[in-house]
């Protein structure tokens, strides 16, 4: 049996929402079956990264421009 290595290359984006909304953004991006994996690296101020495979981009960001739209998503702060 041939083994087939499968590589991945990740990305990650940075975003800014407010404090109550975190909860939201984190089930709403792994209720896309596990589009990315939400890292929540300051609760106080609403600052979370969004880890995703290069593959899901096109969808990871209609999905951000989505939440940009409904108010949730404050800023993108680093791509």
């Amino acid at each position: 049996m041939v083994s087939k290595k499968i590589m991945v290359d990740f990305q990650a984006v940075s975003l800014k929402v407010d404090q109550k909304d975190i909860f939201y953004v984190n089930y709403v991006v792994q209720g896309y079956d596990g589009l990315g994996i939400v890292s929540t690296k300051d609760p106080v101020q609403g600052l979370l990264t969004i880890t995703y495979s290069e593959g899901g981009r096109e969808v990871m960001f209609d999905l951000i421009q989505a939440l940009i739209t409904e108010g949730v998503v404050k800023e993108v702060i680093e791509l």
